[in-house]
C-alpha cells in the first residue's frame, strides 16, 4: 500500500509541476509559445523576386531581397558542403521590410536579424548600414 501511495504522490507532483510550467510559460510570454503563434501568421503579402523566386520580399523590402538573392547561391553551396549533403527542398527566404514585421512573423526580439520559424525570415534591420557585409554570414548561419 505504501508503494502505491508513493507512486500517486510522485505522479501528483509531476502533474502539478507540468501545470506550473505551462502556466509560467503562458503568463510570461514564453518564446516557444510566441514563435508558434507567430509562425501561423500569413506571408501572402510577400512576393517572389523575378531575379530569384526563392527569395520573397515583403512590400518595402525589395532592395534588401535583391541583395539576399545575390548571396543565396553561395550560402547554399557553403551549407551543403559543410553538411555533406544537398537540401532536400528548395531554400526559400522571406525578407521582412522592418524589425516590427520580423518580430511579428517570428515571435522573436527585434534585435534578432534572422530566424527559422517554420520558414526562414530575415529582418529588415539588415538594411541598416551597421550590418553592411554581414548578409552572407547571416544566410549561412
Amino acid at each position: 500500500m505504501a508503494g502505491a501511495m508513493k507512486q500517486t504522490t510522485d505522479a501528483g507532483r509531476i502533474c502539478a509541476l507540468g501545470i506550473l510550467l505551462f502556466l509560467s510559460a503562458t503568463l510570461t510570454g514564453c518564446g516557444l509559445m510566441r514563435t508558434g503563434i507567430a509562425s501561423m501568421r500569413s506571408t501572402s503579402d510577400f512576393r517572389p523576386l523575378e531575379a530569384d523566386n526563392r527569395v520573397l520580399a515583403e512590400p518595402g523590402a525589395e532592395d534588401l531581397a535583391m541583395q539576399v538573392a545575390g548571396h543565396l547561391p553561395e550560402a547554399i553551396r557553403t551549407i551543403e558542403k559543410e553538411q555533406f549533403r544537398d537540401f532536400k527542398k528548395p531554400v526559400t527566404v522571406y525578407v521582412c521590410a522592418s524589425e516590427d514585421s520580423f518580430a511579428s512573423h517570428t515571435g522573436l526580439s527585434k534585435q534578432v536579424r534572422g530566424a527559422i520559424v517554420t520558414k526562414l525570415f530575415l529582418s529588415g534591420r539588415l538594411k541598416d548600414p551597421e550590418f553592411n557585409g554581414t548578409l552572407n554570414a547571416i544566410l549561412t548561419h
